[in-house]
């Protein structure tokens, strides 16, 4: 299975983050919306304590369900909470590719497996490359995270990272890191650590660390 995220788009999807409104197409999805914490998803149903993965809030756990006035009509909304605060999901749409729960340990593993594969190459677009990234994070899956995680530390040793690249990349991490500490019940300091040897390898075996090579040899 080939993991990429920067080539020709394949759907219809558009996304903004930061409270902006988000809109998602595509034939086996609800067409929904939603404005800031309030992010409308398809129909699902989780009980208190559950874990779930947010695209752009990361891990979080169902803390308790309320009705909320929203759009003008009672609403019940599962409250989440995060190690920095909470967030308010909305319990009639709540099944999406986008909401999951946590993966599993053999997935963690092929996670580390893809970023230990050579970076791929970035478009040269910063707007284009800007929304594959947000793409790429709608799609929510810890495999693409990997990717970026891998092609983002690409471009952060070959050339540089500007700053909305450099935040995201450490969102991204601290969200990957904090899923795979919680599935392997590992201190985060470890998997951190182990991370970082996986973008080592990652850097050598591209050109960037063949150029490396070749230059010490001179």
């Amino acid at each position: 299975m080939v993991f990429g995220l920067w080539g020709k788009e394949t759907d219809s999807r558009k996304t903004a983050t930061e409270g902006i409104e988000i809109e998602y197409h595509k034939k086996d999805e609800l067409k929904t919306k939603g404005k800031g914490y309030f992010m409308s998803i398809q129909q699902a149903t989780f009980e208190k304590g559950d874990w779930i993965v947010h695209p752009f809030y990361g891990i979080g756990q169902i803390s308790s369900k309320v009705k909320k006035k929203f759009e003008g009509k009672k609403q019940i909304f599962y409250i989440v909470k995060k190690k920095d605060g909470k967030y308010w999901l909305n319990a009639k749409n709540t099944t999406s590719k986008h909401i999951r729960s946590l993966s599993s340990k053999a997935e963690v593993k092929q996670a580390l497996t893809i970023i230990q594969k050579p970076p791929a190459k970035l478009l040269k677009d910063k707007i284009k490359r800007r929304k594959k990234f947000l793409r790429a994070v709608v799609q929510g899956s810890l495999f693409s995270k990997a990717c970026l995680i891998r092609d983002l530390h690409g471009k952060s040793v070959s050339s540089k990272l500007d700053y909305w690249e450099e935040t995201r990349l450490e969102m991204i991490m601290n969200q990957f890191l904090d899923e795979w500490s919680l599935v392997s019940n590992e201190d985060r300091g470890l998997s951190e650590k182990q991370l970082k040897k996986a973008l080592m390898i990652s850097i050598e075996k591209s050109s960037i660390g063949e150029n490396d090579n070749a230059k010490k040899k001179q």
